[in-house]
């Protein structure tokens, strides 16, 4: 006997046999599994539970469906997890997916490594691969985009065919749709972004593109050239301090818990001592800038 557990009757009223070891069990089949794996023929290991769940399957093997038509036109695809109403219905030869949630991957045909979980988490995606998208709605327009993480509800909701972008928060990146290798943190970080290679670290409404760069907490401009690399602060900075002197976007820098005694090579070091304000330079001279 195989391994194997399948539902391949389609009338509800008869009994359908068990396979599972050495034991044989007739049961009356439920309405709910009716049809459930009906033309699966050889391979082993799948499970399917649900109305029609894996109901095309043939040679897909080490498949997990469970809930109404999950997986339904699976035929070829392996090593798969859908759970969730229609969840993967489109899947045909997709490997190595996971889709949890109400229509989860829901029109994933060939896209592969894959992780999907909330209702409707990529629930557009047909071919891309290597996704993580964990909220309800989140990367749920995505096509063929691939290697995206996004996490919170419609996180990256927009994105079709951006390929490497991070987005974390709800709505983060949410009008993103094919801007590449971003990094969003925090809700509705970079919101309304939809170029490539931008960082923001924000967690408040803006009112358009350009709002955002100006005013998130962090924008950056990622580069391969390390000197074309961009970081923009909007907020006041303190090096070891939070006295700003009832400034605003200002620089403050506590006194020095070392004062530097070696010369830096290529380059100086800008330092606060007893209040004053210095610079050692290369050569070793040190230059007072403003006295304390």
């Amino acid at each position: 006997m195989s391994d194997k557990i399948f539902y391949n009757q389609i009338k509800e009223d008869e009994a359908l046999p068990i396979e599972s070891g050495n034991v044989e069990t007739p049961f009356q089949v439920s309405p709910i599994l009716t049809t459930s794996g009906a033309t699966n023929k050889t391979k082993l290991i799948n499970t399917f539970v649900g109305y029609e769940a894996g109901k095309n399957n043939t040679i897909g093997d080490y498949n997990a469906f469970v809930g109404y038509e999950a997986g339904k036109n699976n035929t070829i695809g392996y090593f798969n997890t859908f759970m969730g109403w229609r969840a993967g219905i489109t899947n045909v030869n997709g490997y190595y997916n996971t889709f949890l949630g109400n229509f989860a991957g829901g029109l994933n045909t060939a896209g592969y490594w894959n992780t999907f979980i909330g209702c409707n988490a990529g629930g557009s995606n047909t071919i891309g691969y290597a996704n993580t998208f964990i909220g309800s709605g989140t990367g749920n327009k995505n096509t063929d985009g691939d290697e995206n993480t996004c996490l919170g509800n419609n996180a990256g909701y927009k994105n079709t065919t951006g390929n490497r972008n991070t987005c974390l928060g709800s709505n983060a990146g949410f009008e993103n749709i094919t801007g590449s290798q971003n990094v969003f943190l925090g809700f509705s970080a970079g919101y309304y972004e939809t170029g490539s290679n931008k960082l923001f670290i924000d967690n408040q409404a803006r009112v358009d593109e350009a709002d955002a760069r100006i005013k998130a907490l962090i924008y950056g401009i990622f580069s391969g050239t390390q000197t074309d690399q961009i970081l923009r602060l909007t907020a006041s900075v303190g090096i070891n301090t939070i006295d700003f002197g009832g400034g605003k976007v200002v620089l403050a820098i506590a006194n020095a818990t070392t004062v530097p005694s070696v010369n830096p090579i290529g380059g100086g070091v800008v330092y606060c001592e007893g209040g004053a304000l210095k610079y050692r330079g290369s050569s070793g001279t040190i230059t007072t800038i403003a006295a304390a």
